[in-house]
């Protein structure tokens, strides 16, 4: 059996084991945003409440991510994915129960999950891969794990229209995340991890060689963070607010989705990719360094 055959097995098995992980994490960060228009009229809340909750999501992403990564530094890939996923599974069954403040503090503390769990998987991801397949296989699992979107939004759909509180099930779906830690249990520990000592600090990042490249991807995932998140977030209610109904309105939103899979899969190839096509004869493919990661 040759090595590059072996890899590809495994990378599948790691990549759909991911994907599944992703798909619950993205369907629990938009279930909000599908259910904002009936908890909007459910529960009396304005646009500026609503703004709120969903600012404490992302709020709690931001502190999970954090987090996240110092978890997973510390304790290692595999454990820190499993954990985030736990966490933010466990929330959505008990969210979906609760009035105004409650809602505010569920929705932060599974916002923490679920930015652990996006740090901790791509991380895990870019280690178990050689870097002459990684785009592709990053390209992959994404576009996989973006399913879990419109599978969110178009089950809200299908839920919010028959009662007032038939919205309430849309976080049902999220407590599904806990599938995925079945089969995670097989997923080997990052050998990266167990060889690499704690980088430091991540201020280094800012700091000469790495500013500037750090300064720019920080930038664009700002702004593209504003740009999706802020439309998605906010889309169903807005259009539920100028006299739409709540099924039209998430299904409006819910089509919205469907372009993210095959724009993953549009940054799957590149130059790069296709000049290691051949690895094995590829001196900086084939190096010690890389491979050994699949070890």
């Amino acid at each position: 059996m040759t090595l590059p055959a072996r890899l590809g097995r495994h990378e599948r098995k790691v990549a759909g084991t991911l994907a599944l992980c992703f798909a619950f994490e993205l369907a629990d960060i938009n279930s909000f945003a599908y259910v904002a228009p009936a908890v909007h009229h459910a529960l009396h809340l304005g646009l500026r409440e609503i703004s709120v909750v969903t600012a404490a999501g992302f709020l709690g992403m931001f502190a999970g991510a954090t987090a996240g990564g110092r978890v997973a530094e510390r304790a290692g890939r595999k454990r820190a994915l499993r954990d985030s996923v736990l966490w933010f599974s466990l929330l959505p069954g008990h969210r979906g129960r609760v009035r105004t403040i409650s809602l505010l503090a569920t929705r932060f503390l599974t916002g923490c999950g679920l930015g652990a769990t996006t740090v901790v998987a791509v991380t895990y991801l870019t280690e178990l891969v050689p870097e002459h397949r990684r785009g592709r296989v990053q390209a992959g699992t994404l576009a996989a794990g973006l399913l879990g979107i419109p599978a969110m939004a178009f089950f809200a759909r299908a839920v919010i229209g028959p009662g007032p509180q038939s919205w309430r099930l849309v976080f049902v779906f999220g407590a599904l995340g806990v599938v995925p830690l079945v089969i995670t249990r097989w997923l080997p520990e990052s050998p990266a991890w167990r060889r690499t000592p704690a980088a430091g600090t991540p201020l280094r990042l800012f700091r000469g060689r790495f500013a500037r490249r750090t300064t720019m991807l920080a930038t664009a995932w700002i702004f593209l963070t504003i740009g999706d998140y802020g439309f998605a977030s906010f889309a169903p209610t807005l259009v539920h607010e100028h006299g739409f109904t709540l099924t039209h309105s998430v299904g409006y939103a819910a089509l919205t989705t469907l372009g993210a899979v095959p724009g993953a899969l549009l940054a799957g190839p590149s130059p790069t990719a296709s000049a290691c096509a051949a690895p094995a004869r590829c001196s900086a493919c084939s190096s010690p360094a890389r491979v050994s990661r699949m070890d």
